[in-house]
């Protein structure tokens, strides 16, 4: 689902920051060594970033950390994201409740056991920013909501959000299942919306899930209130 000049270059310029920081960062290992498509298939790489630390037995801090490489098709395949309940304004918490999120890692650990038999060692392997995140949720379930309904047709939620007004709070507004379904084989991701009452109006929710090749969890992006006269 393509979206033709969706958004102008100031605003691309934000969305695309965003968007970059997550598909490198947290996704960008797994879609190097799965070979997904990419704007610029030439900085793909043959050998992957990784941190090693090195513990003393009972120590709570590594002694020592070196960053090293490994070729990517020994890297350890692995998710990386947040685990999240539904979003505070679809579970009727007030949107000054600070609600709770969890970092969430998914992965084969025979990769790992592989590539790190040491068991004083502990592999870094990526990176998760939960606001910037949770921007990246945001701006899929807006773009999303505008091609599946409409622009006019609902009032949107989470603008502030994905352009950083909201003063570091994303969980009114975005959320997931703290239950994570298993792998799927069929099928890399998911999304679709579906219409939500709450307190006398009708909401547009969306629903993402990414590398469903791993046990990844359920998104939600509170795209925004439909208006009365939506009747799709």
């Amino acid at each position: 689902m393509i979206l033709p000049k969706a958004s102008c270059d100031d605003c691309s310029a934000v969305t695309g920051k965003t968007e970059q920081t997550i598909l490198k960062q947290s996704f960008g290992a797994i879609r190097n060594t799965l070979g997904l498509p990419t704007r610029n298939p030439k900085a793909r790489t043959r050998e992957l970033p990784v941190v090693k630390s090195y513990f003393q037995p009972g120590a709570a801090e590594p002694h020592k950390s070196t960053e090293t490489a490994l070729p990517s098709d020994q890297y350890p395949l692995h998710f990386i994201g947040l685990l999240m309940d539904q979003p505070g304004m679809i579970s009727g918490h007030p949107n000054w409740q600070p609600l709770p999120w969890e970092f969430y890692s998914a992965t084969n650990i025979d990769d790992f056991r592989r590539v790190n038999p040491d068991q004083g060692v502990a592999l870094r392997i990526g990176a998760v920013n939960p606001y910037v995140f949770a921007q990246f949720l945001a701006k899929i379930g807006h773009s999303y909501a505008v091609a599946t309904y409409g622009l006019d047709a609902f009032e949107p939620l989470l603008l502030d959000l994905i352009f950083s007004k909201t003063d570091g709070r994303f969980r009114p507004w975005i959320g997931g299942e703290k239950i994570v379904p298993p792998q799927e084989k069929d099928g890399l991701h998911h999304i679709s919306a579906s219409r939500v009452a709450r307190g006398g109006s009708e909401f547009l929710l969306v629903k993402m899930r990414f590398f469903r090749l791993f046990p990844s969890p359920i998104y939600y992006a509170l795209a925004g209130r439909l208006r009365t006269s939506t009747t799709r």
